[in-house]
C-alpha cells in the first residue's frame, strides 16, 4: 500500500531559504514533501510504522479461557478420584498375590509329617534321645491323667517305653528352634487346613506381621499369647492366634467349626510341644468382641477358672455333651478375626483331654 497519495505537505509561512527543493534545503525537515514518504520517517512516524509493519510485530489473539462449570470440575475430580482408586486396587491385589505366594514358600517347609520311622533310621537326625520318654497314659486313663502332677510324670521317665509320636515331634521342633528360638510348638486340627508352626514374641504384636523366621509377612503366624507358659499344663487357658486369611490358610478354616455337623463329627485339636503331645477336645466356637475376657489367663483360684470355662462354653452356639470342668482341667483358645468388623473375633475353645510324652 502506498500512502503517498494521502500525504500533504505542510504550507509553511516561511519557506526554507532557497526555496523548496534548493540545495540549503533538508529533505527530512518535518512539514517537507518528498516523493518516497515511506522513508520519510520524520515526516509521519505513525505512518511509516504502518508501512513498515509485519506479522511477527502482530500480538496473537488471546485465547478464550473457558470456564469450567461446579458440573464439569465435579466430574474431573470423580474421574480422577476413580483412576487413583482402580491403580490403588491393582497394587493392592498384586502386593496381596505376591505375599501369599511368598506365605506358601516359607510355610511349606515347615510341616510336621508324623513318620515315625524317619527319626530312627535317620542318623543325621537333629535331635537325638538323651533318655528313654515316658509313654502316654492308657486311653481309659484320660481324665485320671489330668490330676497327675509334674512330679508324678518325672517318676514314669525312667521306664524304657518310648513314644515314638513324641519322639518326631520334639526332633522336628528343635530343628526349627535353631532357625528361630521363639518357636513354641505346633497345631493340627484335622479336618482343616490349620498344619501349622506355633511362635511366640514377647508381645502380641510382632507376629501380626512378621512369618515364623521373624521376617516381614503381612500374613503373620499363628502364635502363643506372651502371657501363657511355654508348659500348657501351667496355663489354665493357652491361648493362640492367627489371621484369618483369604486364601484359607492360618486359621481361616475356623469356620469350619460353624457348621453343625463339622462341629460334632470333628472333636480333636493336637498341640505338640517341647513338653509333648497335648489333644483337646472342642467344646465351644461363637463370634465375640475383641474386648471380651474370652482370652483371660490370670485367674485367682481354681474355682475362678471353672466358673469361667463354663461361662465359655454357654457362650457357644452348639454344645457337646458330657464336658465338665474342674480346677484340675485345662483349656485351650484359637482368636482369629471374622474380616467383616475390625473388633469381631472368632472364638474356638478346647478342653485338654489326653497328654502324650
Amino acid at each position: 500500500m502506498n500512502l503517498s497519495a494521502f500525504i500533504k505537505p505542510k504550507k509553511e509561512a516561511y519557506p526554507p531559504p532557497g526555496g523548496y527543493g534548493s540545495p540549503d534545503s533538508d529533505p527530512h525537515e518535518l512539514g517537507v514533501f518528498v516523493s518516497e514518504p515511506e522513508y520519510n520517517t520524520d515526516a509521519s512516524p505513525f505512518l511509516y510504522s504502518l508501512e513498515t509493519l509485519t506479522p511477527d510485530d502482530i500480538a496473537p489473539p488471546q485465547p478464550n479461557k473457558r470456564k469450567i462449570s461446579p458440573f464439569e470440575a465435579v466430574r474431573l475430580l470423580t474421574l480422577g478420584v476413580c483412576v487413583a482408586v482402580f491403580v490403588g486396587s491393582v497394587f493392592y491385589i498384586l502386593r496381596t498375590l505376591y505375599y501369599y505366594r511368598r506365605a506358601q514358600e516359607i510355610y511349606a517347609g515347615v510341616k510336621l509329617e508324623l513318620d515315625i520311622e524317619e527319626i530312627f533310621s535317620n542318623p543325621d537326625a537333629p535331635v537325638k534321645l538323651a533318655m528313654p520318654l515316658a509313654p502316654s497314659p492308657p486311653a481309659a486313663d484320660f481324665v485320671k491323667s489330668m490330676s497327675l502332677t509334674e512330679a508324678d510324670y518325672a517318676k514314669t521317665s525312667g521306664q524304657s517305653s518310648v513314644n515314638r509320636r513324641v519322639a518326631l515331634a520334639k526332633a522336628s521342633l528343635n530343628a526349627w528352634r535353631l532357625q528361630n528360638k521363639d518357636v513354641y510348638g505346633y497345631i493340627k486340627i484335622p479336618g482343616t487346613k490349620v498344619d501349622d508352626i506355633i511362635v511366640q514374641a514377647e508381645d502380641n504384636d510382632f507376629y501380626l506381621n512378621h512369618s515364623w523366621k521373624g521376617d516381614y509377612l503381612p500374613n503373620g503366624a499363628i502364635f502363643a499369647d506372651y502371657r501363657c507358659n511355654r508348659n500348657v499344663l501351667k496355663n489354665y487357658n493357652t491361648i493362640l492366634y492367627g489371621h484369618h486369611m483369604g486364601d484359607g490358610t492360618m486359621f481361616n478354616t475356623l469356620d469350619y467349626f460353624f457348621d453343625e455337623d463339622f462341629f460334632n463329627n470333628n472333636k480333636y485339636i493336637e498341640v505338640y510341644t517341647f513338653d509333648g503331645i497335648f489333644t483337646y477336645e472342642v467344646f465351644a466356637v461363637y463370634i465375640t468382641d475383641m474386648y471380651y475376657h474370652y482370652i483371660r489367663t490370670a485367674f485367682p483360684s481354681g474355682e475362678e477358672f471353672v466358673k469361667f470355662a463354663y461361662e465359655m462354653k454357654a457362650n457357644s452356639i452348639y454344645q457337646r455333651e458330657g464336658i465338665e470342668f474342674s480346677e484340675k482341667d485345662r483349656i485351650l483358645t484359637l482368636s482369629t478375626c471374622t474380616n467383616r468388623s475390625q473388633s469381631e473375633r472368632i472364638a474356638v475353645q478346647a478342653k485338654l483331654v489326653k497328654i502324650e510324652t
